[in-house]
């Protein structure tokens, strides 16, 4: 909304000057409101089209560095990911960043920094259900990894809309069923846990997620083992 609000103010700013340029001049009015008109909506395009090139440029290097995270390489991410948020320019790009960034400390298992950065980023500062999804997420596993399961059981319980529209995909299918999983573990129900952890496994194979399913086992059961 910023953004289009600035775009808005140069326009007018751009309509003054030119017509202090068409007075001066005395061009006629006809022709001049002609061209204006053309070179309007010329400027108008070209800062919507530079704006989705730039964001375009920056996604295409997280895509790069999220390599470095399959190949297990967390500090060589969460450093190109710094990086980029030196120098990115715009609130929604420099906040998707910082989303991307607590990929990076969760798989360092920091996540009491990585829920600083989550709670830092307000409803308003998030666009879109997929950045959402994303972002609740993270703040869930971190708030499970970090005990604090009430706020867990709350942002969970907020966003079981949200969750259904992805579970069962391709996207965050493996996401959603992990959540779904801690959220069994939280209520002591370990039955389901197990369960939902068996079918999870068998949907969802790739080695990142078949590797975060055998540490939630590992979990699931030395909690058993305590409550016994």
């Amino acid at each position: 909304m910023k953004r289009i609000m600035k775009i808005f103010i140069i326009g007018v700013c751009i309509g003054i000057v030119a017509l202090l340029i068409q007075k001066s001049f005395h061009i006629d009015e006809d022709v001049f409101m002609r061209g204006y008109y053309i070179a309007a909506i010329v400027i108008v395009i070209g800062a919507v089209l530079f704006n989705i090139l730039y964001n375009r440029y920056y996604f295409k290097k997280v895509r790069v560095l999220s390599e470095q995270l399959l190949e297990v390489k967390p500090q060589a991410y969460i450093e190109g990911m710094q990086a980029l948020l030196k120098t990115a320019k715009g609130r929604y790009l420099q906040n998707t960043l910082r989303l991307n960034l607590t990929a990076g400390y969760m798989e360092q298992k920091r996540f009491k920094e990585a829920v600083e950065i989550l709670e830092g980023l307000s409803e308003k500062q998030r666009k879109g259900a997929v950045v959402n999804v994303v972002y609740c997420i993270n703040l869930f596993i971190c708030y499970f990894e970090t005990n604090q399961y009430e706020k867990a059981t709350a942002l969970y319980q907020a966003n079981v809309q949200l969750f259904q529209k992805f579970r069962g995909g391709k996207s965050y299918g493996a996401n959603i069923a992990i959540l779904d999983t801690l959220m069994a573990i939280m209520k002591k129900d370990y039955q389901e846990a197990e369960d939902l952890l068996e079918k999870a496994k068998q949907i969802y194979d790739a080695p990142p997620f078949q590797k975060a399913f055998q540490e939630i086992s590992g979990k699931l059961e030395a909690i058993k083992g305590e409550s016994t």
